[in-house]
């Protein structure tokens, strides 16, 4: 949830002879309370159609990246530290920022944590760019005092205990604290008190509700980071709650919880029960191959960040690809190792003008389910599939001796291994091998390997091939290989695996089935059985 680099431009404005055009307009948008996934569809369809961003603190990265590659994103945020009259000068930057692109006629996306009208500023934005003449829409968010203790296994209200509710900021207009009046009143209320923005008043803040008459036995709770896989939560009554906090660091952005309810997390607390909680994973997969890696990992609860290792460079249509199109009738086998190799083989096929009709004689084999896959979405059935997801497994399949004197085309890396190919050669087949493309690795690798590591604590880095699992260990600092505790590697396979070890002599976790969501299903096995 760090800042981003502003993006380039955002919309003119201006009409062609140079006189001022109609403004743009302004979408205040709630993005919900930390999870990416609880933002509104029409928070998104907002974000998708950007022509600037103004996004405060804690916006998650996921949600910027879903702005069109045009869109200028700027931060805007005012965290908690700076006294009121700091807090202002950054609120009047933001509106001044919102009314500037507006005018330019660009669409205008000012993207705020949770909802924007509750105790987000959002109606003194949308009164500032009213009297601007400024077009506004208002886009409500998925509110934390309600997503934060609800993911803490907290219903902020329930028939048998609180049959009310009532949400509060830690302090009034200009960072005054709340007056005795409101105390009383609070000491009083028999329902379930939610306080945002209130974690540095809360020793104070328990003392008065105290003094005021409030029962230092009352059920309370502090939840830090709600929705998001580093959710914390505390549990104490009133009188003890601060000393508790501070016993398991509770920080901020954080939501404070009084009352009955509170109890009944002991029986629904759900999110941080899932099995990767509280770990903290590396995906070094291409970004465009991903995201169902990420999504598994952050469905079992972990908080994934992506470093990507490599990325995938096509090559220019050869003389061997060209022959080997001419020949499409004449195979018998025609072998996929990768879903890359399935992509960019029928995208050279479409350029080359040729078309699916010419593979009517081939039978299409798969290395795995992804590939598979990838094959099925062109409208090709896999004729043969691998028991197990790598060479050996589709060597097991094509044996016998209808293979000696049967033609077969490998579409695939450059850099592949060559046992697939000489071992059918072995067995009497002619076996064409067409590279298509190389793994190359990212710019600016290493020191965004330093970068995270410097900062992050990582129980795991996953790997799903062996040139993701070559180019992180190439360009990883040396002193990173050695620190203590060692980071677990996850690994798609046993080639993956094999790679790993030239160049790691810490933990190894290879996933028993070779898919993506196998190595999921094995980090589960693995941090469920270590769990306290």
């Amino acid at each position: 949830m760090a800042r981003p680099p502003a993006g380039r431009r955002s919309g003119s404005g201006s009409d062609q002879d140079g006189r001022p055009g109609p403004p743009g307009k302004v979408y205040l948008v709630g993005a919900g309370p930390g999870d990416p996934g609880l933002i509104t569809l029409k928070g998104m369809e907002c974000i998708r159609k950007a022509d600037v961003v103004l996004y405060d603190a804690l916006i998650p990265q996921s949600l910027l990246a879903g702005a069109p590659p045009h869109a200028k994103l700027v931060y805007v945020g005012k965290r908690s530290g700076p006294g009121p009259r700091v807090q202002e000068k950054r609120q009047q930057t933001a509106e001044n920022l919102m009314i500037r692109h507006a005018r330019r006629g660009g669409t205008v996306v000012r993207l705020k944590g949770g909802d924007p009208f509750v105790f987000g500023r959002g109606g003194e934005e949308a009164e500032t760019l009213r009297r601007h003449r400024i077009p506004v829409e208002f886009v409500p968010g998925v509110t934390s005092a309600i997503a934060a203790p609800a993911a803490a296994g907290i219903p902020v209200t329930h028939r048998q205990h609180a049959s009310s509710v009532l949400f509060l900021t830690g302090h009034e207009d200009g960072g005054k604290p709340l007056s005795h009046q409101h105390l009383r009143m609070l000491a009083g209320f028999d329902g379930t008190l939610v306080l945002l923005m209130a974690l540095r008043a809360l020793p104070d803040l328990v003392k008065d509700l105290i003094e005021a008459g409030k029962s230092p036995d009352t059920p309370s709770a502090a939840i830090q980071w709600g929705t998001t896989p580093m959710q914390k939560s505390a549990f104490a009554p009133l009188g003890r709650l601060p000393a508790e906090v501070s016993r398991m660091g509770i920080g901020r952005p954080c939501v404070i919880v009084i009352g009955p309810v509170t109890r009944l997390a002991t029986r629904l607390r759900w999110l941080e029960s899932k099995p990767l909680f509280g770990k903290t994973i590396l995906v070094t997969r291409p970004m465009d191959q991903s995201t169902a890696l990420m999504a598994s990992l952050e469905d079992a609860g972990a908080r994934v960040l992506a470093c990507p290792t490599i990325r995938i460079e096509p090559l220019a249509i050869g003389a061997a690809l060209r022959q080997a199109f001419r020949s499409l009738d004449k195979y018998n086998y025609i072998i996929f190792t990768s879903a890359n190799g399935v992509r960019l083989f029928f995208d050279r096929l479409a350029k080359s003008k040729r078309d699916i009709r010419d593979l009517h004689r081939a039978h299409t084999v798969a290395i795995g389910p992804e590939t598979a896959k990838a094959l099925q979405s062109t409208g090709i059935h896999t004729d043969v599939l691998a028991d197990d997801f790598i060479a050996e497994g589709i060597l097991s399949k094509l044996k016998g001796p209808h293979i000696a004197g049967s033609r077969i085309l490998i579409p695939r890396a450059i850099e592949a291994r060559e046992v697939l190919p000489e071992t059918l050669r072995r067995r009497g087949a002619r076996v064409d091998i067409v590279p298509l493309y190389r793994a190359i690795p990212e710019p600016g690798l290493r020191s965004r390997i330093r970068g995270i590591f410097d900062t992050e604590s990582i129980d795991c880095v996953t790997f799903t091939s062996s040139s993701t699992a070559t180019h992180f260990f190439t360009h990883a600092p040396p002193s990173l290989l050695t620190r203590r505790p060692r980071f677990l590697a996850g690994s798609i396979g046993p080639i993956t695996t094999r790679t790993i070890r030239s160049h790691y002599s810490g933990p190894i976790l290879t996933a028993s089935v070779h898919t993506a969501q196998g190595l999921v299903d094995a980090l589960i096995r693995r941090f469920r059985k270590r769990r306290p």
